[in-house]
């Protein structure tokens, strides 16, 4: 196995030189205890889109998905295999064990008002939803999810389409097993919210959130007027589960009956807020948040910061930031490390 890491840098200073309106890329600012590297330099996967964990043979790993294909990567970002999807672009590129036999398809969980699509562990593709060329469900799917919703230990898929398409829970094969109408479902999840061990399927739905069971009946749901963000439902530091949203540069937490927690302001910056997520540096909670500038891909910005807003790091890059990930760091239980994906490049960031 090579390694894919060209460990750059380990401790940046701070930088002054850049005008804070500027477009330079680089590092505008860090603290003195952020270690920054490149760990992977191109993946071999086109443009990075996803980085997840997966267990493989029992172990963790990453896997990186991109707009050609996908790469799983040891914990330590050695290459283990390297999969290529066959004349085929992924929007989001994420791995999923369909049969639960250890292999691992890969789904497109949707954007940009594309189609969603299962690809087989070959890089072949299985099928899309809707159908190409047909219009009789919705303009586009906005978002696709996997679980096993009816305990066969296979996954089933939710997809949460826009303009009025409403859900749909779909087989491994791609043929419809039941809708609900719905408005604009930016963003759908299925995970156990009360660890009773049978999951529930929770969605954006217009202007509030829908909690349903696994057969679609809707259990609740709540007023949500913030946008959405991917993934939508996370495990707190608590153990409980949090859906999270964002407003003018906020992060907004809900519990699963509704009730909001307190608000983390972000530090505001550049462009419009893409996404924010929670990371654990030695036992403390911070936050990382990407922006944007409208249509323009040639610039993106990242900002990492505690919970009263004090920026621990900031850097613009030319391109935007399409994967955030937080990782167990090996080193200690009580910390993870904060992936960037940019590009075909992957950056750790970690707080020492």
């Amino acid at each position: 196995m090579t390694r894919m890491s060209t460990s750059i840098v380990a401790v940046l200073a701070l930088a002054s030189c850049c005008t804070p309106g500027g477009r330079e890329p680089g590092v505008r600012r860090t603290d003195p205890g952020i270690a920054r590297r490149v760990v992977i330099e191109d993946a071999g996967v086109g443009l990075i889109n996803s980085i997840t964990v997966v267990s493989r043979q029992g172990k963790p790993a990453i896997a990186v998905g991109g707009t050609n294909g996908v790469a799983f990567l040891s914990m330590d970002y050695l290459e283990e295999q390297l999969v290529r999807f066959e004349g085929i672009r992924m929007t989001t590129a994420v791995p999923v064990d369909v049969e639960g036999d250890g292999l691992f398809e890969f789904m497109d969980r949707g954007g940009s008002w594309s189609p969603v699509k299962l690809v087989s562990h070959e890089g072949k593709l299985l099928w899309t939803f809707p159908d190409e060329g047909k219009s009789d469900r919705s303009p586009a799917a906005d978002q696709m999810v996997a679980g096993d919703l009816d305990g066969d230990g296979k996954a089933e898929f939710a997809v949460g389409m826009n303009g009025g398409g409403g859900l749909f829970v779909l087989g491994k094969d791609g043929r419809i097993a039941w809708r609900k109408d719905a408005s604009n479902v930016h963003c759908v999840e299925i995970v156990d919210l009360d660890s009773d061990g049978k999951p529930e399927i929770v969605h954006v739905d217009g202007r509030f959130v829908v909690i349903r069971d696994r057969f679609g009946a809707e259990i609740r749901r709540f007023l949500f007027a913030v946008h959405p963000l991917t993934p939508l439902v996370r495990r707190s530091m608590r153990g409980d589960t949090e859906i999270l949203g964002e407003m003018g540069g906020a992060l907004h937490s809900f519990n699963s009956f509704g009730a909001e927690a307190p608000r983390v302001p972000s530090p505001g910056g550049h462009g419009d807020t893409e996404n924010i997520l929670p990371v654990l540096f030695n036992g403390t909670q911070y936050y990382a948040a990407t922006n944007r500038r409208s249509y323009d891909h040639t610039i993106g910005f990242l900002y990492v910061y505690d919970a009263a807003g004090r920026v621990l790091h900031e850097e613009v890059f030319s391109a935007r930031v399409k994967a955030l990930a937080a990782v167990t760091d090996p080193s200690r239980t009580d910390s993870e490390l904060l992936l960037v994906a940019v590009g075909g490049q992957v950056i750790e960031l970690r707080k020492q």
